[in-house]
């Protein structure tokens, strides 16, 4: 017989399960994650893909390269056996990241939200702690306002420092439509502040 040849729609469609599998494996990390702080009372704040994954119509359709979660590092002595518990492996450290990663799955456990060397950025946030608000036990979370103020400059970091994709700019839409009742004249003071207003 004559061989067939893959169709645009079927490797577009391949690529989509690989995505979808891919997306169910981190989901279910950052449950488990999720899971293990709240039971050792480990203070954690949710990041970027992690919060915008559940605001698109379908997860997958969100793509995610790592699992992005701010902690406090005085209690990172209490929060490694936790992830060695969860089967994951200790990685390199950057400035504001620690890694964990186990198979395909990437943890990027964050010290700070902006990068001291983007002094500029780093002098509004500094390790982002003040923003947060207590939620349910130990999990945190910025109010719309401060969280729009946070993924638009971590959209401006991206755009200076290597460049952006579709996803940064397809974010900041499906956040504005999550979220149509911010206080806008609070973002634009805050943005104008990191001089980030007439970008």
């Amino acid at each position: 017989g004559i061989p067939t040849q893959d169709t645009a729609m079927q490797q577009l469609f391949r690529l989509y399960l690989q995505h979808l599998i891919k997306s169910e494996g981190q989901q279910r990390a950052i449950a488990r994650i999720r899971e293990a702080f709240l039971q050792e009372n480990i203070d954690f704040l949710l990041l970027k893909g992690c919060r915008m994954k559940p605001m698109y119509p379908k997860p997958e359709l969100r793509m995610m390269g790592d699992i992005d979660i701010l902690v406090r590092m005085e209690q990172y002595d209490r929060i490694r056996p936790l992830m060695e518990g969860l089967g994951m492996q200790e990685g390199s450290v950057t400035d504001h990241e620690l890694h964990w990663h186990k198979k395909n799955l990437l943890v990027e456990l964050h010290s700070k939200l902006i990068p001291s060397y983007n002094k500029d950025f780093f002098a509004y946030f500094g390790d982002g702690w003040f923003l947060a608000k207590k939620g349910q036990g130990n999990c945190y979370y910025m109010t719309p306002e401060d969280e729009m103020v946070y993924l638009f400059t971590h959209f401006a970091k991206h755009y200076r420092d290597g460049g952006i994709g579709c996803r940064h700019v397809v974010d900041l839409w499906v956040y504005l439509r999550h979220h149509p009742g911010m206080n806008e004249d609070y973002i634009c003071q805050e943005l104008q502040k990191l001089q980030l207003q007439e970008f």
